[in-house]
Order: C-alpha cells, then sequence, then structure tokens
C-alpha cells in the first residue's frame, strides 16, 4: 500500500512538473511573438488578382502591385514621387543627352539563384520595345542597347528625352526571367510567387519572402493577395483578418465605427482625378457639343456632397499635386445651348467593385436627363472594362486617373492620337503638338507649360468631365509599423519594410488578438 502510494505521488509531481513547463514555454513563446517584428502571414485583399505574371504587361493597378512585390528595375519611385536607384550601382548621360550608362549592382540574385548581370538588362529593353508590347511606344526612343561588359549597359537615344529615367522606374521596366522550374518569372523582388490558389471561395496569390534578397531582410514572411470586393476587403481590415485596404483607395468609414475596430486610417495626398471619359471618337459623344452639354448639366458639388465629401472638385483633369495643372475655371468652356438632345441613348460603364457604383450611376443619369438624354449603367469587372475603353466599345467611362509615373507626360499620355490606351478616343494635334515640345524640353517650367496648355484644351472640348480630386484613404492594421502610403497611389505600398509592432500579437493565420 506504501509503495503505490509513493508511486501516485511521483505521478502527480511528474504531471504538475509537465504542466508548469508547459505553461512555462508557453509563456516564452507568448513573449516572443509580443517582441517579435516578424509577420507569418501577411493578407492582402485585392479587387483581381493580377491578370499577367510579367512585368512588360503590368497594365492593371493589380498588375502593377505584384510588380512592386516581386520584381525590381534600374530605378524605382519612393513616397513624394522622387526617383531613386536599385539595380543600378550608378550611371551617367554624355554632353549630347542621347547615351547613358548604367553600373548595375553585383551580388544581386533571382528568385532562382540566377545572379543579375548585364545580359537580363538587355534583355528587359528588347521586351520592352518588342513589337507586342504593350508600353512600346513609351521606350520608342531607343535607338540601341548593348552590354558593355558584365555589369555595364549603354543606352543611346534617338535624340534627348530629359525623362527618360522616369521611364526606368515604371512596373513594365522591371527584370524578369523565365524558367521551366516555375510557372511564373523570377524576379530580384522581395517576395516571390508561391503559386496561385483557385480552390477556394476567393481566388489567392501566394508569395514568400526571399530569403537570398540584396537588400535588408522583410519582416512579412509569407503574404496572400486575396481576390475581394470593396466591401469584403473593408470588413476584413476593420475585424483584423486583412492587414490593409490600399488597393480600394476612396472609401471612408466613420471615425466611431473606426475606433471600434482593430484598424487605422491613413490618408496621403494622390495623383488621381475620378473622370467620365467621354468617348470623343466615335457615336453621339463625337460631337463636341453634347459633351459640353453633359458637361455643363452635371452637378459637380450635389454629387461630391451626396458620395465623396472628403474629395475636392475637379475642372482640370491635372490634380493640383501636380506639375502642370492649370486651375482651369468654368468660363473656359465656351456655354452651349444645349436643346435638341433628346432621345439620345448612351451607356455609362463603371467598374463593378465600387461600392455605390449603381447609385453613383444614377446620380449622373439623372443630371444628364436634364438635357433629354437617356443613360444605361453597366458595372463592369475591370479587366472586361479596360477592354472596353481600348477597343473604344463605349460612351462615357466612370474611373479613376491616377499617375503611375512621377512625370505628368505619363499622365496626358492617354489622350495622345497614337496611344493603343486612349483613354476618350481622342485625336487633336495640337494636343499632340504640346506633348511632343514637352518631351523634347529639359526646363522644367517650360515642360509645366506646355501639360497646362494640354490640361486647357481637354477641359475646353469636354473631352472629359472631371469630377474630384482624392486623397488617398488608407486602411491599415493597428499592429503594423512603417506601412506609409506613395503619392503614386496604391500600388507603391513598400512591404519591404512594413513590421509588427512590439506588444502586438498577429497569429500565425494572420488574424491579429
Amino acid at each position: 500500500m506504501k509503495k503505490s502510494a509513493r508511486c501516485s505521488c511521483t505521478s502527480k509531481l511528474l504531471i504538475i512538473t509537465a504542466a508548469i513547463g508547459a505553461v512555462a514555454g508557453a509563456m516564452v513563446m507568448l513573449a516572443r511573438q509580443m517582441t517579435s517584428t516578424e509577420i507569418a502571414l501577411y493578407r492582402k485583399p485585392t479587387y483581381q488578382i493580377p491578370e499577367s505574371w510579367t512585368p512588360v504587361k503590368s497594365l492593371s493597378t493589380a498588375d502593377n502591385a505584384l510588380a512592386n512585390l516581386a520584381y525590381e528595375g534600374l530605378f524605382s519611385i519612393d513616397r513624394t514621387l522622387g526617383i531613386q536607384p536599385q539595380l543600378v550601382e550608378s550611371w551617367k548621360l554624355d554632353t549630347s543627352g542621347t547615351n547613358y550608362t548604367f553600373n548595375i549592382k553585383k551580388g544581386v540574385r533571382f528568385h532562382d539563384g540566377t545572379v543579375l548581370a548585364s545580359r537580363h538588362v538587355t534583355e528587359m529593353f528588347r521586351n520592352l520595345v518588342d513589337k507586342d508590347s504593350p508600353v512600346r511606344l513609351r521606350y520608342a526612343r531607343i535607338k540601341q542597347v548593348v552590354a558593355f561588359d558584365e555589369f555595364t549597359v549603354k543606352v543611346e537615344l534617338k535624340s534627348p528625352y530629359p525623362p527618360f529615367i522616369s521611364l526606368l522606374a515604371a512596373p513594365a521596366a522591371k527584370l524578369a526571367i523565365q524558367s521551366e522550374q516555375s510557372p511564373y518569372p523570377y524576379g530580384t523582388g522581395a517576395f516571390r510567387i508561391v503559386g496561385l490558389n483557385e480552390n477556394v471561395d476567393n481566388k489567392t496569390l501566394l508569395l514568400e519572402r526571399f530569403d537570398g534578397f540584396h537588400g535588408e531582410k522583410p519582416a512579412i514572411r509569407r503574404m496572400e493577395l486575396v481576390e475581394a470586393d470593396q466591401k469584403s476587403a473593408i470588413e476584413g481590415v476593420l475585424a483584423g483578418t486583412f492587414h490593409d485596404s490600399v488597393i480600394y483607395p476612396y472609401f471612408k468609414i466613420t471615425d466611431e465605427r473606426l475606433k471600434a475596430s482593430k484598424a487605422v486610417r491613413q490618408n496621403v495626398a494622390s495623383t488621381t482625378t475620378w473622370v467620365l471619359a467621354l468617348n470623343s471618337g466615335s457615336g453621339p459623344t463625337s460631337d463636341v457639343r453634347l459633351r459640353r452639354c453633359l458637361s455643363q448639366s452635371f452637378d459637380r458639388k450635389k454629387f461630391i456632397a451626396g458620395f465623396i465629401p472628403e474629395q475636392s472638385p475637379a475642372l482640370g483633369i491635372i490634380p493640383p499635386t501636380l506639375s502642370g495643372s492649370s486651375m482651369v475655371k468654368p468660363a473656359d468652356m465656351p456655354r452651349e445651348n444645349c436643346h435638341g438632345f433628346s432621345g439620345i441613348r448612351l451607356k455609362l460603364v463603371y467598374p463593378e467593385v465600387l461600392e455605390r457604383g449603381a447609385e453613383m450611376c444614377a446620380a449622373f443619369s439623372s443630371d444628364f436627363e436634364k438635357i433629354g438624354v437617356q443613360i444605361r449603367c453597366e458595372g463592369l469587372p475591370f479587366d472586361k472594362l479596360l477592354r472596353r475603353i481600348t477597343k473604344k466599345d463605349f460612351n462615357i467611362a466612370f474611373l479613376a486617373q491616377t499617375l503611375d509615373l512621377p512625370d505628368v507626360e505619363y499622365f496626358l499620355e492617354a489622350f495622345e492620337s497614337t496611344a493603343p490606351y486612349n483613354l476618350s478616343n481622342y485625336r487633336s494635334k495640337t494636343l499632340d503638338h504640346a506633348l511632343a515640345m514637352a518631351r523634347q524640353e529639359p526646363d522644367r517650367a517650360r515642360r509645366a507649360g506646355y501639360f497646362a496648355e494640354i490640361d486647357r484644351e481637354l477641359y475646353r472640348n469636354a473631352v472629359t468631365i472631371n469630377i474630384s480630386y482624392p486623397p488617398h484613404i488608407s486602411y491599415w492594421n493597428r499592429c503594423l509599423e512603417n506601412n506609409a502610403l506613395s503619392m503614386a497611389g496604391e500600388s507603391y505600398a513598400d512591404y519591404e519594410v512594413i513590421k509588427a509592432r512590439r506588444g502586438c500579437r498577429i497569429q500565425a493565420d494572420g488574424r491579429t488578438q
């Protein structure tokens, strides 16, 4: 009996000791989690999974966001629209203004371990000017590209072009190599593509930290880009199941609801204008008189007050944050006698992910009925909306015109006659000439003068109805730090530097406690 009692006591002691050890281990683990700045899983919603894995074909915001995560270029854009070296150690331009020499960083590796060299840079340039490249016209000034040695590339232009370096900071100008080992291209960026999961309610693109990254190691170990509509994305950020709403930049929630959530708000000046693009090349809206009457019948103040009160009214298409904004006035557009349009029917297309998009379209329709014009509204996935615009298969398109490169030229080239993506199907020799002159002008003030001239022309001819200049509103998980957005927009959040705040606990599934 005594022996049995001793055995029982020993067993209890072992159980207690094990329990104490387990609790101590859990406390150590919790302490590590509370002091670590790493994030095991970062969940980022996106309105669509990128359509292209190849940087040169990056056309949408979702494509550009992926390009900035997985790939790098010779240069990059910083948070204030400045140009910074990325894969170049140094560079110089000769006195002719046409010959550039780029010295490539040494020791940089692609995601498969391949060492970055001159041949990869020359291949990137070949892709940009290829006949199938959607951006080939932007790079048509390139005369030749030569790999001078293993880490030196020389580029000769046909004529001087002052903004050339800003072109090399574009998402399309990032480096990628193909391999039989993966269906996804390899880049040199901080994150590499792992795979696409389509067997879930929301398609999800999986990325993971590239441990061979040549820069500072990111705190984010894994990332999920989850396809989600705007409402689901915002709800997820508020609940702590998503980490940001960066790609849905104009949604605002009340201060009371925000205070009770797991998110914080961040406002940044943007380089965006919300517009109604009018097809000026075909259909009823090719009549400048009708376009002006549509513009003059639009109640901008009422629309902004009802839907987007945090935004400021727009007249010119160039936002005041950018050089060349002409600050046009209503008197700059000739007044029209708006009669004779009864019975005209127009189709207005808008991004279906836009919350209250149908209500907004109904508001436009109500205004345009004042001059007898009937509107049929259609919400479309963003890729289909872009295709409609490219094929000129629309009357009116409601969308945001955003600067994706730090030079106003790239904001206005969407109206150039030869642009494959001509936002309003507009053809104007005057605009084309002003843009050509700006491209040759090294003086910034004179370039701004040409841009202002274009701004006034677009307004005078009602090529677009400019609605508002929005701040960029984003929501981020409270447990994050170093999460600042660029003025260039939602594609340019710098995830390389985002960390978890000490004292915050982000679980392995990405949820915040």
